[in-house]
């Protein structure tokens, strides 16, 4: 972490507002270069306000030049009693931080995260400008030369590839196909003539190419994403497995063969984490994954040999990297990755092979969606500015409220009988379960110190299940909803959960782990094998699942009798695909048989909401926004419904050393 970097996360935490806001990703990046730093509150003590101003000094060098001199000016702040409160944010903050004890672990803490980054000091000042373009606009991947620019550029709410040239901002769309899904990751082919991509919706629909210069798109390989093409020509792919699990392959275009290789990702195949990175030379790629066998561990950054199969890891699990932004350097020596913390994105440099030693090049405060190198070692990035919302319309889709909050992973939202919505919200380094309710503040609510997070589900009329511990989720707790307190902890040791549900009366839990669908008594217990299945919700009338399975057509859903009769498949009328994985599970399920559910729609780059009626497989495609992604649903109490979402706005920048 740099030192402006340190300076904005306790400027945002003092203040409760970001030190440099702009409209756009654009503005709040030319703020940060170029703005002098607002004051902070009168409540703030001198000694704290002229400690942060000297961590955003403009000219590096009125900035304190080590961490051992920022810890000589804590302590005298520390030790003269000037501690500092921190002030109620106008996004909602945290309830019990508003103590000079609290804002000084806050700051031990940022100091602890500075000591582990901040090893290797930075080499170099890097510089950053925007490259132009559509308004919308991610994943740049510069041509081995460095003279193009192939992008994803939103085209009437649906990604496309386009191309620009960067030194001018020129640009131009390549394709235009509407009925396949959005483009995910691009790669150059090995003569530099086309470029490869995938399309997705709610599975892999396939691999295609297109010729840099225009022309016909054309099908190369079908159910696979994520290409990456190596130097002999061959492309290595992610593919849904007989498990329904991503997994490696590598494939020659010029004769179909296809070789599997000892490595899945369990990332959402909608979500920005499947990611493959090959070396310059060809003999190994960098991928998000786990070694097959190996299942129970988290997903990481992975070295894999391409010719073996065998892979070592590159980040250890506790370093959170984000998004699809990783790149290998074009001399093949380090791994470039953007990590993740509450506040700032750090784009790191790593050796590829030896001992992990993340050198800084640099910061910013908006999320690094997407990131790649071109030959003079400037890195292109796709700058993210997210808005997490919480909209409350009535079923009929008349938005009614909407409550924004600080963005984080909001991967659930549960609805109490009280009326009530809990949904996790990520700050301070781990999620809690946040209670929301009309004209008040949020509070949390669960009354524990530890991480709680989701999935999460109302169990019975006063008691609520969620997880409970750091990732992957594999424990599950029992609160009271009234005082949030514990009452009960279960370790089905069956692995990561993905979705959580219980029976009306609260005894019974239903969940998914592995593949399939456990049921396990809500005060503990042995876990017992419902079916195959990678999400499930219950029927309100206490005799049904649902249980949805991933499979490499398309998203699957059963109703699944409790009572051992048989089950049937629900059939949606085909008029939207359903969202894949668990990125907001099943929506909740009416007695009256609608079931809440994200649509993928073809012809459009955002998730949206949808009623799926499970009698007649009728889907309603509720009102939405082209510019937000719909995260998960829930009925509410009274037949509203409550939706988390995220808004976007994206632009491209290119980053590099001063003087170059």
């Amino acid at each position: 972490m740099t030192f402006s970097g340190f300076g904005l996360i306790l400027f945002e935490l003092l203040a409760g507002r970001r030190a440099f806001q702009g409209e756009t990703a654009v503005e709040t990046m030319t703020a940060i270069l170029k703005n002098e730093t607002p004051d902070l509150p009168d409540t703030v003590p001198p000694g704290v306000r002229q400690m942060v101003h000297h961590c955003l000094e403009k000219r590096p060098e009125n900035r304190f030049q080590s961490a051992r001199d920022l810890s000589f000016a804590l302590a005298a702040i520390s030790q003269s009693g000037a501690a500092p409160a921190l002030k109620a944010s106008s996004r909602r903050s945290w309830p019990g931080l508003q103590t000079a004890g609290a804002a000084l672990a806050v700051i031990a803490l940022s100091i602890a995260t500075y000591r582990w980054l901040a090893r290797a000091p930075e080499a170099e000042t890097w510089s950053g400008s925007p490259l132009g373009g559509p308004a919308f606009a991610l994943d740049p991947r510069i041509s081995p030369d460095g003279r193009l620019l192939p992008f994803q550029a939103m085209v009437r709410g649906q990604m496309q590839v386009a191309v620009m040239t960067p030194e001018s901002g020129n640009w131009s769309v390549l394709t235009n196909n509407r009925e396949l899904g959005s483009p995910m990751e691009l790669t150059w082919s090995r003569d530099g003539g086309s470029l490869y991509y995938d399309r997705v919706a709610d599975v892999p629909r396939g691999i295609f190419s297109v010729p840099v210069l225009g022309g016909e798109e054309k099908l190369v390989l079908e159910n696979a994403m994520a290409p990456e093409a190596l130097p002999d020509g061959s492309l290595l792919v992610y593919r849904l497995n007989a498990q329904r699990n991503l997994q490696l392959f590598r494939y020659w275009p010029e004769n179909g063969r296809l070789q599997d290789l000892p490595v899945i990702c369990r990332a959402n195949v909608a979500s920005e984490n499947v990611r493959i990175r090959a070396t310059p030379d060809g003999t190994e790629a960098v991928v998000s994954g786990t070694a097959l066998g190996r299942e129970n561990e988290p997903d990481r950054l992975l070295a894999v040999d391409i010719d073996t199969g065998r892979s070592r890891p590159l980040t250890p699990p506790g370093v959170a990297t984000e998004g699809n932004a990783a790149a290998v350097s074009r001399d093949g020596k380090s791994l470039i990755v953007a990590v993740l913390e509450d506040a700032l994105r750090r784009v790191v440099s790593t050796p590829m092979k030896g001992k992990l030693a993340f050198r800084i090049l640099f910061t910013t405060t908006s999320w690094i969606w997407f990131l790649d190198t071109d030959p003079a070692g400037r890195v292109y990035v796709s700058a993210t500015e997210p808005n997490d919302e919480m909209a409350r319309y009535s079923a009929t889709g008349q938005e009614l409220e909407v409550v924004p909050f600080p963005s984080g992973a909001v991967l659930g939202v549960a609805s109490l009988p009280d009326g009530r919505a809990i949904v996790p919200v990520r700050g301070l380094g781990r999620d809690r379960l946040v209670a929301f309710a009309d004209g008040k503040n949020p509070v949390p609510l669960v009354a524990t110190t530890e991480e709680t997070s989701a999935p999460i589900t109302p169990a019975g009329s006063s008691h609520i299940a969620f997880m409970i511990g750091p990732a992957p989720h594999t424990s599950i707790a029992v609160a009271e909803t009234g005082t949030g307190r514990i009452t009960n902890r279960i370790v089905p040791g069956k692995g990561e959960i993905s979705s959580i549900s219980s029976s009306p009366d609260g005894k019974t839990l239903y969940f998914s782990a592995g593949g399939k669908i456990w049921s396990a008594p809500s005060a503990g217990g042995q876990a017992g094998l419902v079916r195959a299945g990678d999400l499930v919700t219950a029927d309100p009338n206490g005799r049904d699942l649902v249980i949805a399975t991933v499979e490499s057509a398309r998203m699957r859903l059963f109703l699944f009798p409790l009572n051992g009769s048989a089950q049937h498949e629900i059939v949606p009328d085909g008029s939207a695909p359903l969202t894949p994985g668990n990125f907001g599970g099943l929506g909740g399920l009416r007695a009256d048989g609608r079931l809440l559910v994200i649509l993928a729609p073809v012809d459009s780059w955002s998730w949206v909401p949808g009623i799926l009626d499970i009698h007649t497989g009728r889907i309603t495609r509720l009102p939405w926004d082209q510019m937000c992604n719909t995260f998960c649903l829930n009925w509410m109490p009274d037949g509203q419904i409550v939706e988390i979402r995220q808004r976007f706005r994206s632009t491209l920048w290119r980053f590099q050393p001063a003087g170059k």
